[in-house]
């Protein structure tokens, strides 16, 4: 257990992501984590540091509760110092809607198990054949710090595409549906598609330009919705979760079940908690939810 292979690591994370029993799971995720906290103690500083402070009685690991955590502040105030491997594949920036952005570093290795869990999952939810994503943005504009985070944020899922389209543009310095451009995707082929965005984005510059037009557009059967992120301006607009599927369902004929939720942040990039049909949020096999007192921990 103490020499945990990576070949394991990766046959888990591409395993399906739902299929474990909790017991199982806690104990895979352990072993996992203990293998990590040692790995990250003798690599990184500034980790042992707060684990040598903040958890002095810290000797033997005995379940998933007893783990180490880091606060995601401490990402936003000290995200490069985070970084145990020498080579920086990609520095990813969250979307700092609280105002100041983690920054999380990564390497090769943990970039490719990103990938690996995120497919796991989001299979289980729309398949696993590539499909043709409309991204609900425009491209990026070089240096704009929040489309650069937004696209950091969907880029994981455009593993799963076989093309990527941008279906907004800037026109007056507001974003707009490029309802041709549109038009004409769908018109060239009856596969489905899969539209993704942050709800917000999705709901104000796709669902409602189709309302107020007074049209719709007809996806392919067994198309889906992926909506990231961005309830907190549309509950300011009085949208509810129910007013959100329903407007949606109606605009783009799609299936209720396939408007899908997705929950999840940059400092765990990688990791979604999909929403099934009943409006719960599913956590995988490669996460464990631990529910804490903010003062006894």
């Amino acid at each position: 257990k103490n020499h945990i292979k990576m070949e394991d690591i990766k046959n888990f994370l591409k395993s399906s992501a739902f299929k474990l029993k909790q017991a199982d799971k806690e104990q895979l995720l352990l072993d996992y984590f203990k293998n990590e906290h040692s790995y990250h103690y003798k690599k990184n500083s500034l980790y042992k540091n707060i684990i040598d402070n903040e958890y002095s009685d810290l000797i033997n690991i005995k379940n998933l509760e007893s783990i180490p955590f880091l606060p995601v502040q401490y990402f936003k105030v000290a995200g490069n110092e985070f970084t145990s491997s020498e080579e920086v594949h990609r520095s990813l920036l969250s979307s700092a809607t609280s105002g100041i952005p983690s920054k999380i570093n990564i390497d090769k290795e943990t970039s490719k198990r990103q990938v690996l869990s995120l497919a796991s999952s989001l299979s289980n939810f729309i398949g696993k054949e590539r499909r043709q994503f409309l991204i609900c943005d425009i491209e990026s504009s070089g240096a704009n710090f929040e489309i650069a985070a937004r696209h950091a944020a969907i880029k994981g899922f455009t593993n799963f595409a076989s093309k990527v389209d941008f279906i907004f543009e800037l026109k007056d310095n507001k974003y707009q549906l490029n309802y041709n451009k549109v038009y004409n995707i769908l018109n060239k082929s009856n596969n489905p598609v899969v539209i993704c965005g942050f709800t917000f984005l999705v709901y104000s510059f796709l669902v409602n330009f189709l309302k107020f037009n007074k049209t719709n557009i007809t996806l392919p059967k067994e198309s889906f919705l992926l909506h990231i992120g961005g309830w907190k301006k549309l509950e300011e607009k009085k949208v509810s979760r129910d007013i959100f599927i329903q407007d949606t369902a109606n605009t783009l004929g799609l299936k209720y079940e396939n408007i899908i939720d997705i929950y999840g942040f940059t400092e765990q990039m990688g990791t979604i908690y999909p929403e099934c049909k009943y409006g719960y949020k599913h956590v995988p096999d490669h996460a464990h939810l631990i529910v804490r007192n903010p003062y006894s921990h």
